[in-house]
């Protein structure tokens, strides 16, 4: 029952949005459940395919994240809660300068 309602997750509510020219991506969002509620307290995993490095970051009260200076590539996006099993909920690509 916690993974079903952990993976009904409404998980990256993507923004597309043009940066300022730069090398480097952002990726934001906020983490809701399925009734709308934001979730505080998830933990974010950036994982790079290219270089294998991993960017963390932790929801805030409002459920919103910010993943700052990620590196254009490909990325595979994971999500856990205490008491919650993992998930992969995204796989991204990221150009340099672009904000989502």
């Amino acid at each position: 029952m916690r993974n079903l309602l952990f993976s009904g997750l409404v998980f990256l509510l993507l923004t597309p949005s043009i940066w300022a020219q730069s090398p480097a991506a952002r990726v934001s969002g906020q983490i809701r459940d399925a009734s709308g509620a934001v979730i505080p307290g998830v933990v974010l995993e950036a994982h790079s395919e290219e270089s294998s490095r991993v960017f963390s970051v932790v929801t805030d009260r409002e459920g919103r994240y910010e993943f700052l200076r990620l590196f254009p590539g490909n990325y595979k996006i994971f999500a856990s809660y205490r008491g919650f099993q993992s998930i992969e909920d995204k796989k991204l690509s990221l150009s340099g300068g672009q904000a989502i």
